[in-house]
């Protein structure tokens, strides 16, 4: 539209200089001239106004049916959007629900867990410094005085037995305990 525009108005200008020389360049008296050039002139602003409407009329309804057509596209992009949203929740919809399900059931496991935690007989991996370390004082003491009393028995038996003694057994004989050896195959010694 814009160099269909300016090529009319270019194409008008060139006109307008084109009949002023030719009629400049005419051996015609001075009033004739004047009055030629009046007539000519008073002509060529009726045509320019008369064109000058006519683009001013087509550009306004140019531009009243792009802006319609563009309202039309707004809707059908609106209508669109609406449908995909539409289809994308009832596509979602059960993963959803299964996420809901999933975590209200993993709430219900932690709140029965820590109502389990609360009751007295729930054995669970209790995790405090102070009674852990106290516990495995404990329990260490108490492996060193099970040790103390197996290896001397005076300790454990405070009467002593009445037995017969024992002539003394060569030192060959004397049994010393030692560390159970894993068997060997005789494929290993090969």
């Amino acid at each position: 539209m814009a160099k269909k525009g300016h090529f009319l108005i270019g194409f008008v200008i060139g006109g307008a200089v084109a009949f002023a020389a030719a009629t400049l360049l005419a051996p015609k008296t001075g009033a004739q001239l004047t009055d030629k050039l009046k007539k000519k002139s008073a002509g060529g602003k009726d045509r320019a106004m008369d064109y000058y409407r006519y683009a001013t009329d087509l550009g306004d309804s140019l531009r009243d049916q792009a802006g319609d057509k563009i309202e039309d596209l707004k809707a059908t992009l609106a209508d669109l959007t609406g449908s995909i949203n539409a289809k994308h929740e009832e596509a979602m919809k059960p993963d959803r629900d299964a996420f809901d399900a999933a975590t209200d059931a993993l709430g219900d496991d932690l709140g029965q867990a820590e109502d389990n935690a609360d009751d007295e007989d729930f054995d669970d991996i209790v995790i405090d410094g102070k009674s852990a370390f106290e516990a495995a004082k404990e329990s260490a003491d108490a492996d060193q005085s099970q040790t103390a009393t197996d290896t001397n028995p005076q300790a454990v038996d405070p009467a002593p037995a009445a037995e017969p003694a024992q002539p003394a057994a060569p030192a060959s004989a004397v049994q010393t305990p030692e560390t159970p050896q894993a068997p060997t195959d005789s494929a290993d010694q090969q």
